[in-house]
């Protein structure tokens, strides 16, 4: 099915865009009156270059305070009242950050990275008239109706590949798989952003720029934050105390081993010379410490990881056979074809048999009545925890792309009736891609060598949501098989959980054998969430906590190295123990300093 022409020039029409508009507008407070369901939002206010963070309910709105001056209260009610009083927001001050109080102060740099899915992403070439290909609440929602691989939703990296050389002798040609059209525009501080419309002349526009929350241009709406309260924190000084600070955008379809040599360029090029605290989550905390394995000295700081899965499991399987439809159960641009089109995933998957133990099992001759297939258990952990399912082991080298076919998974399933050319581009690609994987996670997350000196690591995750991680399969009825259908039906819901986010198990969630690290439980808050201020259900508040001790504890060290230092060149000087003692009384240490540098030369 070809898009709608008709209805595309509609779509750019200003009419329509204003009716669009006031939509959005009459849904939310709808929505807001009939469940009494209350969020937490970001919203730019149209004078002010800092978000202000409120709740919303059917029965009031709390607008929290701005961290800095802005401009008289007379001038921003002028400039905005056609934005606030349609919304009926009633301004109160409250707090952003509970520990705002008590901010340790730093001038230590501090990189941010968000996991999977965490970035926008946009068309160049298209920006100025279309959406993000992700994420934009027209593709989240499929709406209006369009067809799987219509170009402005579709997000499938290519399948073709270009050999590029590392370095100029020409020596190290690798594949590199092609980038296609889109690329990073942002970091996704709301699961939904409704855009405030732009005048230019009698048309009417969207903003579309950069989801920088600091950026006075971008005004929006937000609802059901994700990353952009930690964004908030980190980037405002006043908030955070830490005024060098930047956060990492990248595609999180591509090859981890391309995305980490890109995060340690960033930082290296974001602070010249400077070592660099790092707050990661999810598939960004495996980014991170691809990275420092290499250079550790860079991020000698340390290290905050937020529900980072550094060990194996089977969930991601369902993402590539049955595809991940959001929580909405409406988007489509996570099916399998797009889905397996992309590379950062393939190193998640067990090594071996021992690492997989009974996480995949076929249940067709156990007569096991509670089958329940197809239904997804992304997004939605269970209730309770449950006890692993009795069943055949199924012999798969996850690392293989022929065991991939043989099961008909994801593209190799007949319904999705792809082309014998199409398919061995895919097979082509997986090969590549699972021995990039395979080669990653035996480098990464090999044991810690003896002599390893590794950054000081926190490692938070959530460990008391039940969390699947056990994947059930039989085969369907003979009477069902026709024409060469797929045999074989997944059950993802009834396997064993165990503690974890809902995502990612509890026990997988820690740095190779041999590694030190402080770890912090966050008990029941969702992968999702997690990043999200404990107002909004998640654990932010605890994390930026164990940051700011974690660089204090830095800055301390180094205070202490430099005053060792400090007197083993006294020591050697010949200077008397009298005056020694005397320059030392007056010694003024730099307190709270990222570039602490003590000189040498004394001149008593």
């Amino acid at each position: 099915m070809k898009p709608n022409e008709t209805f595309m020039s509609k779509q750019q029409h200003p009419s329509y865009q204003t009716f669009l508009w006031s939509f959005s507008k009459l849904f939310v407070v709808l929505w807001m009156h009939i469940t009494s369901y209350k969020v937490n939002a970001f919203i730019i206010s149209p004078l002010s270059k800092n978000p202000v963070n409120f709740s919303l309910s059917s029965s009031h709105v709390i607008s929290a305070a701005k961290s800095s001056a802005v401009s008289s209260s007379s001038a921003r009610s002028s400039s905005s009242s056609s934005w606030d009083s349609n919304l009926n927001l009633n301004s109160k001050k409250e707090q952003i950050s509970k520990s705002n109080d008590n901010v340790y102060h730093s001038e230590v740099p501090l990189v941010f990275i968000p996991g999977m899915k965490g970035t926008h992403l946009t068309d160049p070439a298209k920006k100025a008239n279309s959406p993000r290909a992700w994420l934009s609440f027209g593709n989240l929602i499929n709406f209006p109706p369009r067809s799987d691989d219509f170009e402005d939703r579709n997000l499938a990296l290519p399948l073709t590949y270009s050999v590029v050389n590392d370095d100029e002798s020409l020596n190290d040609e690798k594949l590199v798989q092609d980038r296609g059209r889109l690329r990073p525009d942002g970091i996704v501080n709301s699961i939904i952003e409704v855009k405030k419309p732009r005048y230019s002349s009698s048309k009417l526009s969207f903003s579309i720029k950069n989801d920088d929350v600091n950026d006075d241009q971008n005004k929006y709406f937000g609802l059901f934050p994700f990353y952009g309260q930690a964004v908030k924190l980190i980037t405002d000084s006043n908030l955070s105390g830490r005024p060098n600070t930047a956060c990492f955008e990248y595609d999180w379809r591509r090859s981890l081993d391309e995305l980490s040599m890109e995060f340690e360029e960033f930082c290296e090029a974001k602070f010249p010379g400077q070592p660099v605290q790092v707050v990661a989550h999810s598939m960004g905390g495996i980014i991170a410490f691809g990275s420092m394995r290499r250079k550790p000295e860079k991020y000698a700081p340390g290290a905050v990881f937020v529900g980072v899965p550094f060990g194996t499991g089977i969930q991601y399987f369902q993402d590539l056979h049955r595809g991940y439809y959001t929580e909405l159960n409406r988007c489509r641009q996570f099916l399998p074809p797009a889905q397996m089109s992309m590379s950062s995933h393939w190193s998640f998957f067990p090594l071996d048999k021992e690492e997989a133990g009974n996480s995949f099992v076929d249940v067709s001759d156990e007569n096991y009545t509670a089958f329940v297939p197809d239904k997804s258990a992304i997004g939605s952990p269970g209730k309770e925890f449950q006890s692993a399912v009795k069943g055949k082991i199924i012999d798969m080298d996850f690392y293989n792309q022929k065991d991939w076919e043989d099961i008909m998974c994801g593209v190799f399933d007949p319904m999705w009736n792809i082309d014998e050319k199409t398919k061995n581009l895919y097979r082509n690609h997986m090969k590549i891609q699972l021995q990039k994987g395979k080669e990653w996670r035996e480098v990464v997350y090999r044991p810690k060598d003896a002599d390893e000196d590794l950054p000081p690591l926190v490692v938070c995750q959530s460990d008391k949501v039940p969390t699947i991680n056990q994947i059930l399969r039989r085969r369907k009825d003979k009477t069902s098989v026709n024409n060469g259908e797929n045999p074989w039906e997944y059950d993802y819901v009834s396997g064993r959980s165990v503690p974890g986010d809902g995502r990612l198990d509890f026990d997988k969630s820690f740095p190779p054998t041999g590694t030190d690290y402080k770890a912090i439980r966050l008990g029941d808050v969702k992968h999702a969430k997690q990043m999200c201020h404990d107002s909004s259900g998640g654990s932010l508040d605890r994390i930026w906590k164990e940051t700011s001790k974690q660089i204090e504890q830095y800055e301390n060290r180094i205070r202490e190295e430099n005053e060792e230092a400090q007197n083993t060149a006294l020591a050697n000087s010949g200077i008397s123990q009298v005056r020694r003692l005397r320059w030392l009384k007056n010694l003024k240490v730099p307190q709270r300093t990222g570039n602490i540098n003590v000189r040498s030369s004394l001149r008593l």
